[in-house]
Order: C-alpha cells, then sequence, then structure tokens
C-alpha cells in the first residue's frame, strides 16, 4: 500500500501508538478501509523482533535433500 507509510524502525510501543493515531487523524474518512485498518493493527501488534524466521532447509527437508544427493 503505497499510501500508508509506517515506520518498522521504531521498538517503543507508544511512539507506535502515537504514529498511528497521526497517521488516523490525518487520513480522510473514506481511506480508511478494513485493510488499511488491519494494517495499522498488525503495525502495533507485530515488531520485526516477533516475526518468526522461517527456516527453510528443516532436519526432515535435509533427510530428503541427502537422499537425493546420494541417489545421483
Amino acid at each position: 500500500m503505497s499510501y500508508l507509510q509506517l515506520d518498522y524502525t521504531i521498538s517503543d510501543p507508544q511512539e507506535r501508538n502515537k504514529r498511528v493515531h497521526y497517521i488516523i487523524e490525518k487520513t480522510p474518512p473514506e481511506k480508511l478501509t478494513p485493510y488499511y485498518l488491519e494494517e495499522l493493527t498488525k503495525y502495533l501488534v507485530e515488531t520485526k523482533k516477533d516475526k518468526k524466521e522461517k527456516n527453510i532447509l528443516t532436519d526432515n527437508r535435509m533427510v530428503t535433500v541427502n537422499k537425493r544427493e546420494t541417489s545421483y
């Protein structure tokens, strides 16, 4: 969403809350769609630290990879 300017470098919850209130005040009511509000909610709840890192090569996947490498 190009018109949604969120600063993910802010880690303080109060600062993020102030930022969201400022965005809501400056945004015209017709642009406050459910999707837009959901993105603001995610911004308040989640931080980069909270996001889970995905491990693409899990133990089970490595077993499969090793079997295929051996078969070649």
